[in-house]
């Protein structure tokens, strides 16, 4: 039993992985709301995992943390996944970072004096993972001429962030953007992006080299460097964004709800392969942390109701809508 915790906002992720490449979990995975969650009053022992936890607010942060607290206590043992008061954020990942010689680039609030911060620069929310909001600013007064013209267009700039440019591109002017998931003690790499574009978030701004990203997805070459950093994050679950620069891995940042394969991924026929296989070894990796608490099939009500959800919203195996009917009939 594995318990997938998100934001509403952001439970989609979860949904149209179990109804495309997830089908064959969709009685062990069960997607919640952390509204709907933090409003049960007993827990069932599993796996649990903490998704989004950058999105949360304080109070609702707070709150994830005594479930947590709650779920350790338990008679049955739980796997806990992203303990959300010791999660890094951005801000104090990317300082972290620093700090330790990882990274070349520093984040800085808003309010940060102009000769702390090194030009040119971008900014972003510290909260999303749209990536940057603006191009790049090349000195302080285009800094504070940007900041003043998204106040007079009534942009609300809480917790938005200062970042500094690092220029990783090759000698032909080529970036390359690096992404790889933690479940558990798994690292799995997920795609290599390559394009002129030196923020490459979307995928139709990006061209990819097939035989680059298959050896970089097959080798896992950066497994025990990647593991470090989720571990000095604090995060168990997640997709880190980086670079390898200058002996060192650039990150851009770790994203605690990440996008899990779902069907448009199987309309890249240029990355099938690459996307076939992270597919295959993101499901070894639900078998195995679903084995790690056993194997509980007694299903809760509203975690069938979830499941025959999405399987009216998807060709769900005939085998897996009965199951799921039968069972919620005897506890309806």
């Amino acid at each position: 039993m594995i318990v997938f915790l998100t934001t509403a906002r952001y439970q989609y992720i979860a949904d149209r992985y179990l109804r495309s490449w997830g089908r064959p979990f969709l009685l062990a995975i069960q997607p919640f709301t952390y509204e709907q969650f933090l409003r049960r009053r007993t827990y069932r022992p599993g796996a649990y995992i903490f998704a989004d936890i950058d999105r949360l607010s304080d109070d609702d942060r707070r709150r994830a943390q005594d479930a947590w607290q709650t779920l350790r206590r338990l008679p049955e043992p739980c796997v806990l996944l992203n303990e959300p008061a010791a999660c890094l954020r951005r801000y104090d990942l990317l300082a972290t970072l620093h700090a330790r010689g990882s990274n070349t680039f520093r984040a800085h609030h808003l309010d940060a004096p102009p000769a702390a911060i090194r030009f040119p620069v971008f900014l972003r929310v510290e909260s999303d993972h749209a990536g940057n909001r603006t191009g790049l600013l090349s000195t302080p007064e285009e800094l504070a001429s940007t900041i003043a013209g998204l106040r007079a267009q009534g942009t609300r700039l809480d917790g938005w962030l200062i970042v500094e440019f690092s220029d990783t591109a090759d000698e032909q002017g080529i970036f390359r953007k690096y992404s790889a998931f933690r479940v558990g003690e798994r690292i799995i790499p997920s795609h290599m992006f390559i394009g002129r574009d030196w923020c490459l978030k979307h995928r139709k701004a990006l061209s990819t080299e097939p035989q680059e990203e298959w050896a970089y997805v097959a080798g896992n070459p950066h497994r025990d460097r990647l593991l470090e950093i989720f571990q000095l994050a604090r995060i168990d679950y997640g997709r880190i964004d980086y670079t390898p620069f200058q002996g060192r891995l650039h990150v851009w940042e770790i994203n605690t709800n990440p996008v899990l394969p779902w069907e448009q991924h199987r309309e890249e026929a240029g990355r099938l392969r690459v996307n076939t296989y992270f597919a295959q070894q993101l499901a070894a990796a639900w078998r195995a942390l679903d084995r790690s608490v056993g194997v509980h099939r007694a299903y809760p009500t509203a975690w069938l109701r979830t499941a025959m959800r999405l399987s009216r919203m998807s060709s769900v195996l005939q085998r897996g809508r009965k199951l799921a009917a039968a069972a919620l009939g005897e506890e309806a």
